[in-house]
């Protein structure tokens, strides 16, 4: 079985790829394309720090934006995913934490 699917199932939050879908604690979330992106990259990068520019180099690949938009994105999905345990580095990035706290 795949990392990404043995984390999943320890996890409150659930993403399916098929249909860019994300529940938290069996609750639904909407999110937008790229909050969706956000996450997935963040949970797949978990227990790592990851800088504003490697977020913005692999989220908004496709357009330019200002590194202030991360910070943005970061602020809704803390919102949208209360059990998402994204931690910030300052200076450094944000990390997806799969400890609890």
């Amino acid at each position: 079985m795949s990392e990404f699917l043995n984390k999943q199932k320890e996890s409150k939050i659930k993403f399916n790829e098929k249909k860019c879908a994300i529940t938290d604690n069996g609750k639904k979330v909407i999110l937008t394309r790229k909050e969706y992106l956000l996450a997935l990259y963040l949970y797949n990068n978990a227990n790592r720090i990851v800088s504003r520019d490697e977020l913005l180099d692999n989220v908004w690949k496709d357009v330019c934006v200002i590194d202030r938009t991360v910070d943005v994105h970061i602020r809704h999905l803390r919102v949208k995913l209360p059990s998402a345990n994204i931690k910030t580095f300052k200076c450094f990035g944000y990390m997806w934490s799969e400890d609890e706290e």
